[in-house]
């Protein structure tokens, strides 16, 4: 796609009312980070331009550089972002700039005190007593290089195991049916393992093992759909789920409950459901 169609591209976008701007105009990346931490010579600085909407450049923005360190994480400036820095020659009292101490690079607030002074202030009260203030006067040369205007976040990737449980989580091609859940719930109760109300929130975390990602209100709902060839004796409810997730251990990941010592009919109850279900 050439240039003169982008355009067009855009055009037709912005009057479908969308709102888009072409990125034709180059704004520097440096490679090298600032510290968002200790004060530190960053080295030999190289860039690469990166293409901005005209109208953000108009803006003011005229750089941008990575950040390492910690000493903003109270700020929302994290170790790996990028900075979106504009040139100013003096910044406000508040302001998050990029500054040079001594030619060592540190990214910081910029604090004016009722007395005159000027300091650089970190942001991280965790660490406070490392990343102390520093006063701004004549026995140090410091020199400002710009307030940041804006943050970039560094996304980080997903793992792939992560999505794939999320994935297994919500595909419920092989969710057992409500037909299917009744029955082996039938069968447990032929098997003298149905002792009361609180069945139903082992019967829940079953569920939930096998791939069902509903609310407690909504497995309720789904129970007195299901069709039962017998009468249940103990009624499926919010209370009857949710207060033993709640108070006990259910809420475990059902191979923890023997361990971590969960009632012994709730495992068997649990294991023989299970077994029923999955081999439907």
């Amino acid at each position: 796609m050439n240039e003169e169609e982008i355009r067009e591209l855009i055009a037709d976008m912005r009057a479908k009312g969308l709102d888009v701007e072409l990125c034709d105009t180059p704004v520097p990346v440096y490679e090298n980070p600032v510290r968002a931490g200790l004060p530190a010579d960053v080295g030999y600085i190289s860039s690469d331009d990166v293409l901005f909407p005209r109208g953000m450049i108009r803006a003011g923005i005229d750089y941008m550089i990575p950040v390492q360190g910690d000493s903003m994480v109270d700020a929302g400036i994290n170790d790996g972002d990028l900075l979106k820095v504009r040139l100013e020659k003096r910044p406000g009292c508040g302001d998050i700039v990029v500054a040079s101490i001594d030619d060592e690079y540190t990214v910081k607030c910029y604090f004016e005190g009722e007395d005159g002074r000027h300091w650089l202030v970190a942001q991280n009260d965790e660490k406070m007593h490392i990343y102390k203030p520093i006063l701004l006067d004549d026995k140090i040369n410091v020199r400002i290089y710009g307030v940041v205007i804006e943050v970039v976040r560094q996304m980080p990737r997903a793992s792939y195991r992560k999505l794939a449980q999320y994935v297994r989580k919500y595909d419920r091609s092989d969710l057992p049916t409500g037909k299917q859940m009744a029955r082996a719930c039938e069968q447990s109760m032929e098997d003298g393992l149905w002792w009361g109300h609180a069945t139903w929130a082992v019967v829940f975390r079953v569920y939930q093992t096998l791939g069902y990602n509903g609310s407690v209100s909504e497995f309720v709902r789904d129970v007195r759909e299901w069709t039962w060839r017998r009468n249940v004796d103990y009624l499926c409810s919010d209370d009857s789920v949710g207060k033993p997730l709640r108070d006990g251990k259910l809420i475990m990941p059902i191979e923890k409950w023997e361990r971590e010592g969960v009632m012994k009919r709730c495992v068997i109850l649990a294991y023989r459901l299970l077994n029923l279900l999955n081999n439907k």
